[in-house]
């Protein structure tokens, strides 16, 4: 199929609303080597194109208005680009621009805890940003860069400041209490791309192989993975309505009632799942041309007329 110069396949998406949503699509075009990501907003039924940017975006993430945290009663967008840029935009107002003090490194994640943002990425480089601006925190866990990637912290979260979790490549888990990184004990030597701060209190962990695990530094962890699902990566998650949604690129699955299994959508076409969020009201999936939102009850298909 011939596609639009402008065509895009999506990676990531904020939840706004039932009817709203931020996306980030890389052009079709680039596709072998992208250069920038196109930021679009899906408000009502009707879709804008915001701006491009001069990095492809690794992980966004949205300050809610109610988090309490000096918004002004403004939700605040971030997006965070693998070279370090970040973009901050809020609801309604001018944006800004940041760029983290990378290390030769790439980002991977970007993460809210405790009304501080944190990133993490390739040579276990970990940062916050604080009123003096962005802080390097991965002293004794940071490797160089020589002639290639070693390592890489793929994503973290946490309850709070004192109490970080970050996994990545090969299994490898850490903890931070607020003074230094220790090294856990980790359930699986494969990959893991997900750690997600479960509203009960609990940590999951998830990634290549179709893994999934929860629990903490003290209980251990709980291995709830599904052999049905280990040709699967779990590449993000998030929660909705009291389950836990995963992303698996060509399956969407769904942690809920002590059990792992598929999501069943129906709908016509081609779906994918590369990102998801969530907000009160809506789960929204992106994937290449796939748009999605999910109320609790029923799935919509949204389609960019870029595509």
């Amino acid at each position: 199929m011939q596609r639009k110069d402008s065509a895009l396949y999506f990676k990531h998406v904020i939840a706004i609303s039932a009817e709203r949503a931020l996306l980030s699509g890389l052009l079709y075009i680039e596709e072998t080597e992208p250069t920038i990501s196109r930021i679009m907003m899906i408000a009502e039924g009707s879709w804008y194109h915001l701006y491009d940017l001069d990095d492809i975006i690794q992980d966004s993430h949205r300050q809610a208005a109610d988090g309490n945290h000096g918004n002004h009663g403004k939700d605040i967008y971030h997006l965070l680009g693998r070279l370090g840029s970040l973009r901050i935009h809020p609801s309604g107002q001018a944006f800004q621009d940041e760029q983290l003090p990378l290390a030769n490194a790439y980002l991977k994640s970007l993460r809210e805890i405790d009304g501080q943002l944190y990133a993490c990425g390739t040579q276990s480089q970990v940062m916050r940003r604080t009123a003096q601006g962005w802080q390097r925190m991965d002293q004794g866990i940071y490797e160089p860069l020589q002639d290639q990637v070693t390592s890489s912290l793929n994503a973290l979260d946490g309850t709070a400041t004192n109490d970080i979790y970050a996994a990545g490549d090969s299994g490898a888990l850490w903890h931070w209490d607020a003074s230094k990184w220790t090294r856990l004990e980790s359930p699986t030597n494969l990959p893991l791309y997900v750690v997600h701060q479960h509203s009960d209190g609990s940590i999951f962990l998830a990634g290549s192989g179709g893994v999934l695990f929860r629990g903490n530094r003290q209980q251990g962890w709980a291995d709830l993975s599904d052999s049905a699902f280990s040709h699967l990566v779990l590449e993000n998650a998030c929660e909705f309505q009291g389950a836990l949604y995963l992303s698996a690129g060509t399956h969407l699955l769904c942690y809920a009632n002590d059990q792992l299994s598929a999501v069943h959508i129906p709908l016509p076409g081609p779906l994918a799942f590369h990102n998801l969020d969530a907000c009160a009201e809506a789960l929204w999936c992106v994937g290449d041309d796939c748009v999605l939102s999910f109320d609790g009850q029923h799935w919509q298909a949204h389609s960019c007329p870029e595509n």
